[in-house]
């Protein structure tokens, strides 16, 4: 991961993140991510679509590497992250009343998140304390897929260009992953549970 020292800002260090991350299996757009890093800076996304639960933020980045299997080898769970993504941003033209119907509907018997603590993500400012925090938790998850390596990188090889595509729309438009992930229960329902069972299957991320 990149040394937290050597950014003076969050949107440097976000880029610098995400592209060390994804460069290799999805095309990354920098002005997309630029334009995230604003929505969760207070430019865009009102507070309540920027906060998610520190339980659900920890779950995500301490599941990192699982995510990032789900990405290259499952045609169904790049699909959920693509219409995630999609849905989010389809949103931003809506009025409230329409939103607030699409959420209620999002919600409908499925299981709520259990709460622990509401964590408001800002941008606005860097913490580099934070920023090595992130670093390291999702250093560390793929790190713990690492005896898996020569299958991922064999996944990776066979990526098609419209895959790629899909994956880097997903990671370009992280903050709208976020909000899914914050609003979108179907969602975020789908990524737990998948990610769940896929290491119960391989043994992986056992505390």
């Amino acid at each position: 991961m990149s040394d937290k020292n050597s950014f003076d800002s969050s949107e440097e260090y976000i880029k610098k993140l995400v592209l060390s991350v994804f460069s290799g299996i999805g095309f990354i757009s920098e002005k997309v991510l630029t334009e995230n890093v604003a929505y969760l800076s207070g430019e865009g996304f009102l507070p309540e679509e920027r906060t998610i639960d520190k339980s659900l933020a920890d779950f995500m980045l301490n599941n990192f590497g699982t995510v990032l299997l789900g990405l290259i080898s499952n045609q169904n769970f790049r699909n959920a992250f693509k219409a995630a993504a999609g849905t989010e941003l389809g949103l931003d033209s809506k009025d409230e009343t329409f939103i607030k119907s699409v959420r209620e509907e999002m919600s409908k018997g499925e299981k709520p998140w259990q709460e622990t603590e509401p964590l408001t993500v800002d941008l606005g400012t860097f913490d580099p304390e934070t920023a090595a925090d992130i670093g390291d938790a999702i250093a560390k998850s793929i790190d713990g897929i690492k005896e898996y390596s020569s299958e991922f990188d064999e996944l990776v090889s066979e990526l098609t260009k419209d895959q790629k595509i899909d994956i880097g729309f997903a990671a370009s438009n992280f903050g709208y992953i976020i909000r899914a992930l914050s609003q979108n229960p179907i969602f975020r329902n789908y990524v737990r549970d998948i990610v769940v069972s896929v290491n119960e299957q391989l043994g992986i991320n056992k505390e």
